[in-house]
């Protein structure tokens, strides 16, 4: 069994090969996001343990590379189970633009990151859809 504190300052792709990988939410993990990502593989039948509900968001430290922008980013990949749960806080900032979840796909622990829009867009729709709303009352009254 491999502790959480095995895996401090990764860079690029860290393998383990083999055991058991066992996340808590008693350190940080720092992830550099971008064409070229850190990421855990995990390898010969390495296991993946959450633990029970404890892991979040505010566990990782996440910094744009280059490249980093909207996409998913796999950050521990391919283990051959994975056991345990995310804890209830699962989203927050990256940057100055840009909103991250967490969550699982099979048995990968993914980060999914979409940019937040600017003010003027969310003011944008609604003039946009003040006018439709306006034009369609005005078709409505002369009918």
């Amino acid at each position: 069994t491999r502790r959480s504190s095995d895996l401090l300052n990764p860079t690029g792709t860290f393998n383990i090969d083999g055991g058991n990988l066992v996340l808590g939410s008693t350190g940080t993990y720092s992830f550099e996001l971008g064409l070229s990502s850190d990421q855990v593989l995990l390898l010969n039948g390495a296991s993946l343990d959450l633990g029970s509900g404890t892991l979040e968001f505010d566990d990782f430290t996440f910094m744009e590379g280059s490249g980093f922008g909207e996409g998913i980013y796999t950050l521990f990949a391919d283990a051959d189970s994975l056991s345990g749960s995310l804890g209830s806080n699962l989203e927050g900032l990256i940057g100055s633009g840009y909103m991250g979840e967490l969550g699982l796909s099979g048995n990968n622990l993914i980060l999914t990151v979409t940019a937040i829009p600017e003010p003027s867009v969310f003011a944008s729709a609604g003039l946009g859809l003040g006018l439709l709303l306006t034009l369609r009352r005005r078709r409505v009254a002369r009918i």
